[in-house]
């Protein structure tokens, strides 16, 4: 069953290997660089996904399968590289729109939710 994985698949689609239960596919990024792997640590302690525009898909598909494993709202800030304001997507659906700050806040509620 393709939901039927734990942590530790995900962590090793993230260092670049199969991850032992048919998860991921070399045709979607999952590998992590060194400083992807330190903001996915931070969401994984914030509870949502903080990146900006110019970041990988990596990190988004990753998060997505973490959110599955452990049941949360898979919810993503995404910053404007001006760093003037954000997005927040629900579940792949933008759901908020405006300054860092309040698009934080919104993360927050979200993820406060679940």
């Amino acid at each position: 069953m393709a939901r039927d994985y734990r942590m530790e698949h995900i962590d090793r689609l993230t260092r670049g290997r199969a991850s032992g239960a048919k998860i991921g596919s070399r045709a979607v990024g999952h590998h992590l660089h060194k400083f992807e792997r330190e903001i996915y640590e931070r969401a994984l302690k914030k509870g949502y996904l903080d990146i900006d525009e110019r970041s990988r898909t990596n990190l988004t598909n990753v998060w997505m399968k973490v959110c599955v494993v452990k049941k949360w709202p898979c919810v993503v800030l995404v910053k404007s590289s001006d760093r003037q304001s954000a997005t927040v997507f629900l579940e792949q659906k933008e759901v908020y729109g405006g300054d860092i700050s309040a698009a934080k806040k919104y993360a927050r509620e979200l993820v406060n939710k679940k």
